[in-house]
């Protein structure tokens, strides 16, 4: 399990109320012993410590450890470089160390905070990997922040052209129950969430109304049709609305995403009359604590509010 762009460090106190066949599991998925025959408590083949051919227990950058904690229970500690996938293969794992944790390894609210992870070259452990009321809270994988990946990525947007780029970019980033919206001072803009299936939601917000003030026309609407816009009799979520949608399939290609890109540049430039993308303002949000979506690449001012 090595991986150059990703350390993890866990560190878990568990129950003095382990059963033997518990640990013995435990030490199994950790690569500490031998599989026991019959049922495992944890999904069959999660590994936190690989012991294939190109295993070597004598390496300095990885390390496990179970062992008997001073004041009665196990203290598991660990140092890993995973990738993105491997993190999601451990969640199952995660998980149940979370159900038999000691219970002062509990926050305030409930949460267990099993560990963290950064970035290879990074000096602070600053991203927390959480098990809160049976989900898991882990910190965005994706690389490096999108702005990096842009030549001006620091620079404000200052065309239609790039603010499509930018928008190919951060839309595959957006996890599930974050949000982001972008949008004029009246209110007409665009919004994307990730919603169920990991489908991904794209709004054009307008109401009946343009940014100019004038009624959305049939053409109008029509040209939203064209585009590939839908207008629901009620929006994804069950209720109405005036937002006009489009769904992205999870796999979606580039240039699929590309698509959509361009079909919101269509619909907040041609159809709204939003002139510039210098006249949007962005808002962010994300249901994982201390996080927000990785708009980074955007090049957009923030707004001033949350989300409501």
């Amino acid at each position: 399990m090595t991986n150059a762009y990703y350390h993890m460090q866990l560190s878990i106190r568990l129950s003095a109320e382990l059963t033997r066949n518990e640990i013995d599991e435990l030490r199994w998925h950790l690569g500490l012993g031998p599989r026991l025959h019959g049922p495992l408590q944890v999904t069959d083949g999660v590994n936190l410590f690989e012991q294939g051919p190109g295993f070597r227990r004598d390496d300095p950058d990885l390390a496990v450890a179970l062992s008997p904690h001073e004041d009665g229970g196990w203290l598991l500690t660990a140092w890993q470089e995973p990738d993105a996938s491997e993190i999601e293969q451990l969640w199952p794992l995660f998980c149940w160390l979370a159900e038999k944790a000691a219970s002062s390894a509990a926050d305030v609210d409930g949460s267990i905070c099993l560990g963290r992870m950064r970035f290879a070259d990074e000096s602070e452990w600053t991203n927390r990997i959480t098990v809160y009321r049976g989900g898991i809270e882990y910190p965005r994988l994706h690389g490096r922040p999108a702005r990096e990946l842009v030549p001006d990525g620091d620079a404000a947007v200052t065309n239609w052209e790039s603010f499509a780029d930018r928008l190919v970019l951060t839309l595959p980033r957006l996890r599930e129950s974050e949000w982001t919206v972008v949008s004029t001072a009246s209110g007409n803009g665009a919004q994307f969430c990730t919603a169920g299936d990991d489908e991904l939601l794209c709004e054009i917000l307008a109401g009946d109304i343009l940014d100019n003030g004038q009624p959305l026309s049939d053409q109008h609407m029509a040209e939203l049709t064209r585009l590939g816009w839908r207008m629901p009799s009620k929006s994804y979520w069950g209720y109405n609305n005036a937002n006009w949608e489009m769904l992205m399939d999870p796999h979606a290609t580039e240039a699929q995403i590309r698509e959509v890109a361009q079909a919101t540049v269509s619909a907040l430039r041609d159809v709204l009359g939003i002139a510039a993308p210098q006249h949007l303002s962005l808002r962010a949000q994300s249901n994982y604590r201390g996080e927000e979506p990785d708009t980074s690449a955007m090049g957009l001012r923030i707004a001033p509010s949350s989300l409501d």
